[in-house]
Order: C-alpha cells, then sequence, then structure tokens
C-alpha cells in the first residue's frame, strides 16, 4: 500500500461542491482535520491531502487523533501512518471513559467523549495557531442527527455543514456532508487505509439511539432511493445564512466593517458583555450617521454634480475606523429561529423595511440571512419560496 491514494472523482466531485457551497476553505487557511482512526476521516484526510496540491487556494493541513484510553482501542499506528504520508500531526490522550464515570450528566457517553474531544481539538487549534477544524461528518451522520433531534428533542436540528465557534476564533467545516457513508467506506476499502477497528468501543457495547435510526433510514431507503437526496434538500435551507463573526464591547469600526466587506453582509450582530445578542451594526446607518445629512438627503434629487459647496459633517475615513463600534448600535436586532422558511424570512424583511435577518438556534447566534443569500439559493436550487 502506498500512502498517498487519489480519491474517486465520485467523492472529489461531491466534496468539492461542498466546500463551494458553504465557503468552507479559504486562502491561507491553517486546517486541523480531527481523525479518530475510522473509515471517514481517513477518507478526508485522503482527499484534503489532494485537493492541498490541486485546488486553487492555498491552505495548510494537520491531524488530531484523541486517544481517549479505551481497552481495546489503540489509535497509536496511526503516527507512523502520518509520518509516511507527510502531514503535520498531533497526538493526545485523555482517560475520557475514566472522567465520564465521575463528571457525565445524563446517559450518553457519546456525546460527553465528543465535547471532550472538541474541547482539545480547539485548545489544539489556538496552540498551533489553526483557524478552521474539519470534522468528517457525512450526509448519513446528518439525516440521522435530524432525525433524533425531531424523534427526542422536538426540533429540527442536524449538524452545520459551516459555522464559526462560540469565541469566534475557529471555524467547523464538514467537507463530506454531500457525500455517503457507502462511498467512504469503499474508498477506504479499496484504498487499504489503515482504518482502526471499532473506532469508538463504548458505541458497540450497546445499541444507541444513532444505531437504531441508522436502520431505520436504511429500511426506508429500500422503499425509497431518493430518501437522502430529499432529506439533502430539506436540511439545507438551514445553511442559506452566512455565519460572521459578531461585533463586541470595544471592538474598532475597522473591524467590524472589514467582516461586513469580507463576507458581503449590510451588518452582523452586536453581543454585549454578558454575551447576550443585543443589538447590531450596520454599514448603512454608519453611513448615516458619520456622513449624509438628513437634510441633504431630503433634497438629494436636487443635488447637482458638483456638491463640494455643500457643509457636509467631516470625519478622515482612518479615523472613523479606529473608533469603538459601541457608539454605532443600534438595538433592534431582528432575527429569527434557525428552523426558518425562506419565504418567512422575505416576508419578515418586507415587513421591517430591511435587507438582513440574523439566525438564532436556542439564542445561540448562526449566521446572517440576507436577499441575496435566499436568492442565490433559488438560483441554484437549493431551496424554494413557494
Amino acid at each position: 500500500m502506498t500512502d498517498y491514494q487519489k480519491p474517486p472523482k465520485s467523492l472529489l466531485r461531491k466534496v468539492g461542491r461542498a466546500i463551494a457551497d458553504f465557503q468552507m476553505i479559504r486562502e491561507g487557511d491553517r486546517i486541523l482535520l480531527g481523525v479518530s482512526g475510522g473509515k471517514d476521516s481517513l477518507s478526508l484526510l485522503q482527499i484534503l491531502f489532494h485537493l492541498k496540491g490541486y485546488a486553487p487556494v492555498r491552505f495548510e493541513l494537520g491531524v488530531i487523533t484523541v486517544d481517549p484510553q479505551i481497552e481495546g482501542f489503540d489509535p497509536a499506528p496511526l503516527k507512523a501512518y502520518y509520518d509516511a504520508l507527510g502531514v503535520s500531526w498531533h497526538y493526545a490522550e485523555q482517560p475520557i471513559m475514566e472522567e465520564a464515570k465521575q463528571n457525565m450528566e445524563g446517559n450518553s457517553f457519546c456525546a460527553y467523549c465528543a465535547r471532550m474531544k472538541r474541547g482539545i481539538m480547539y485548545s489544539t487549534c489556538r496552540r498551533e495557531g489553526y483557524n478552521v477544524l474539519a470534522l468528517a461528518q457525512h450526509l448519513d451522520d446528518l439525516a440521522e442527527s435530524l432525525l433524533m433531534s425531531l424523534f427526542h428533542e422536538g426540533q429540527l436540528r442536524t449538524m452545520k455543514a459551516h459555522y464559526l465557534n462560540d469565541a469566534g476564533d475557529i471555524r467547523i467545516i464538514r467537507p463530506l456532508v454531500y457525500c455517503r457513508e457507502t462511498q467512504t467506506g469503499a474508498f477506504a476499502v479499496e484504498a487499504g487505509l489503515p482504518v482502526i477497528p471499532d473506532n469508538c468501543p463504548a458505541c458497540f457495547t450497546a445499541p444507541t439511539q444513532r444505531a437504531y435510526t441508522k436502520q431505520l433510514l436504511a429500511r426506508e431507503e429500500r422503499q425509497n432511493r431518493h430518501l437522502f437526496a430529499n432529506m439533502l434538500h430539506a436540511m439545507k435551507i438551514k445553511h442559506i445564512s452566512i455565519p460572521t463573526k459578531v461585533a463586541r464591547p470595544g471592538m474598532r469600526i475597522g473591524e467590524v466593517m472589514l467582516e461586513c466587506v469580507e463576507k458581503d453582509v449590510p451588518g452582523i450582530p452586536y453581543v454585549n458583555a454578558e454575551g447576550k445578542l443585543s443589538g447590531r451594526f450596520s454599514v448603512r446607518h454608519l453611513f448615516l450617521l458619520c456622513c449624509i445629512p438628513e437634510d441633504v438627503i431630503h433634497g438629494a434629487h436636487l443635488l447637482g454634480d458638483d456638491i463640494e459647496h455643500l457643509d457636509f459633517p467631516h470625519m478622515r475615513a482612518d479615523e472613523l475606523m479606529e473608533e469603538a463600534v459601541d457608539n454605532y448600535i443600534f438595538p433592534d436586532a431582528i432575527h429569527l429561529s434557525a428552523n426558518f422558511q425562506a419565504i418567512k424570512a422575505l416576508a419578515i424583511m418586507e415587513q421591517y423595511n430591511t435587507e438582513y435577518l440574523f439566525v438564532t438556534e436556542e439564542e445561540e447566534y448562526q449566521g446572517v440571512v440576507t436577499r441575496m443569500s435566499i436568492a442565490r439559493a433559488v438560483v441554484t436550487k437549493e431551496c424554494c419560496v413557494e
């Protein structure tokens, strides 16, 4: 077996489309991929390793493996594999199972383990200078999470393809969101990837909600071959929103304006010192406050081409960019839940005469939805407004 195996075009096309649709990878990104040793994460490693050499944007790639120190599970052989592949790697060990017995709330070891691993991966990103964390969940995982949320929580929610963490310093991406588990499984076998058997052994000791849901979907798919395509269409509506940073107390206007420009959004939310969404920064209102007197607006149709003789309030752009954003925040931040339908978002925009809304889920900010982001989704057939 050679250590690099070119992924099949069927996988590359779907990953490439997901990366483009959700703007996952940007020039200069430093990406840390979480590798458990399973078929999915090892397949994604080969895919990102391939794209690193062929993609039009330049990015760095590293991997991290977290050893939960569970009997019968030893991911240590992956170290030699990473060396042979020539990829930077990080290896963390933590007795998660033993800690769970003392600290776990509820009855889900899987949820506790995932939280602990995520914390280790975040810490590694910050310590080693990675700004993007890549995870290997695929379409089957998203579909299972959607049904589990509906059945057990009474909500329609699933994993996100691309979002910003709560601290606002790490983007999380899932490049396999359009791929099926059968595809990563087939590639892992054909390429001879060094899959670690039973890479989450605690999940194999007893049936889980996810295992039951997987079986349910498999039965339904035998009757409806379009099942996962239909579920993907239903889930995409949640991803019309554009993930952005938030404005915080003390931030410079220049920082906030740059985020609006780079994400092509008219404004972003303002989060107060208590971490609550309490207002919004608007590019339009900044210009209104600093550049355009009200009487000039009312008489705009009378203005000629030469207006230098008018007495405009003057502030040099560089001085304005250094000001704190706090004095330019408006309290009327309009937001809607992450389960919104496009038609509802458009109706609210018309009602409040705004170009954008903030999307929240359980009071946590998820992103900005704009008329143009909805239009883009309609044109690309990711949603309809009927």
